[in-house]
């Protein structure tokens, strides 16, 4: 909302908030100055305001002393462990917070590109200061969404990041949160992932990343309440480009409502390839087959060509009946795999919307060779919904180890 033209209610309700905070930040050499007031969202009436300032390196220690005093102001109920947290006056070099920073901008993001340059922040920052916590916990979390690698890579990587975080400082939730989401995704681990979800909610209840992954988990395992962590993520983050909730929304076939979902973060992020391909995905079970194309095909445009989007495009043609063109993008990611890793599950999706039930399970038999955190959602109703009559489904959800 940096640039909008909104009125403050306007925002407040958009975000189902009752207040929010304004701020402005001055640096100027090594200090740095914020203003900081709180108005109330029904009257547009200021509450308090106040101004800090501090050395750059005590940035932290600032961050926490202003949101003590937004707390105080609400009369927020705070955990123990939460109130530990603000207490803490730790330090840290100015140009490894900021390279820090930018790291976790990128990871935002979640295109494949900006993924590279936050892991490569992250690095950077490891470099500057070895043993800054968060940034081995940030490189962890970038690693669990870095797909243009084989999933062996991607999650060794990501484990030994978030073990050498939590050697570090085990009180992280981020540390936590993607050694949980690498047990899920790659390991298999279902006991393992859930105990350490639940540590990394338990020291930061309000991490949306954590509640959304936590989600994605009980998804996996068939529970039904599984939408209620993913819709807390979406309350807890509203700028968030996930569209937390979607994902419910598609299993229940409540498609309007995701369309609206979409549609609002895109007013956020115009320019973001998962959106489109959301919104392609969409139209596509509402039967709307030319918005369907148009908007996955938009997808991949943004996106450069990234495989996860050329696949969902070949889907989409796939279930549109444009059955040529769908063989065409295999061909396509066929050569672009000599080149980086695709994932075999994309290729065995294309093959289920074709139809063509031996080479989609020739090519999960691959997926499962590479431990592909896709298989994690087999249980889903909506994956490869072609395929569930088949005795061979079954026997692969076994062999993941899925739930019966």
């Amino acid at each position: 909302y940096r640039h909008t033209q909104k009125p403050l209610p306007e925002i407040g309700k958009e975000l189902n908030v009752d207040g929010i905070i304004e701020g402005a930040v001055i640096r100027a050499g090594d200090r740095v100055r914020v203003d900081t007031q709180l108005i109330e969202v029904g009257s547009d009436r200021h509450l308090w305001a106040n101004t800090y300032e501090r050395n750059l390196g005590d940035v932290i220690a600032l961050q926490n002393e202003i949101a003590r005093a937004v707390a105080n102001q609400v009369q927020a109920r705070l955990t123990p462990q939460e109130q530990a947290h603000l207490l803490s006056e730790d330090s840290v070099d100015p140009q490894t917070y900021e390279l820090y920073l930018k790291a976790r901008y990128f990871w935002g993001k979640r295109d494949e590109n900006s993924i590279r340059k936050s892991v490569d922040y992250f690095q950077q920052a490891i470099q500057r200061s070895p043993n800054y916590a968060p940034a081995y916990a940030g490189l962890a979390e970038a690693y669990a969404v870095k797909f243009d690698v084989a999933p062996q890579e991607q999650y060794s990587a990501a484990k030994s990041a978030a073990r050498r975080a939590l050697e570090i400082d085990d009180d992280l939730a981020e540390a936590h949160n993607a050694l949980a989401a690498s047990l899920f995704w790659y390991d298999w681990d279902w006991a393992g992932a859930e105990k350490e979800f639940q540590r990394a909610l338990a020291l930061n209840p309000n991490y949306a990343q954590g509640h959304q992954w936590y989600g994605q988990l009980q998804k996996a395992l068939g529970r039904r309440n599984w939408s209620d962590e993913v819709l807390r993520a979406g309350e807890l983050d509203p700028l968030s480009i996930l569209p937390s909730g979607v994902g419910w929304y598609r299993e229940s076939g409540q498609y309007d409502l995701a369309l609206g979902l979409i549609r609002k973060k895109l007013e956020l992020y115009p320019n973001a390839p998962s959106l489109y391909a959301e919104l392609g995905e969409i139209y596509a079970r509402k039967r709307m087959y030319q918005d369907a194309i148009a908007s996955s095909q938009k997808s991949v445009t943004l996106s450069a060509g990234e495989p996860v989007y050329l696949s969902g495009l070949a889907r989409v043609y796939a279930i549109s009946g444009k059955r040529k063109e769908a063989l065409q993008i295999i061909e396509q990611l066929t050569v672009l795999s000599k080149r980086r890793y695709i994932s075999s599950v994309q290729i065995a999706e294309i093959y289920a919307a074709l139809n063509e039930t031996d080479l989609a399970f020739r090519w999960l038999d691959r997926a499962l060779g590479e431990h592909s955190p896709a298989l994690v959602y087999l249980k889903s109703p909506t994956v490869l919904e072609t395929l569930h009559s088949d005795p061979r489904y079954a026997e692969l959800e076994r062999r993941v180890g899925l739930p019966l």
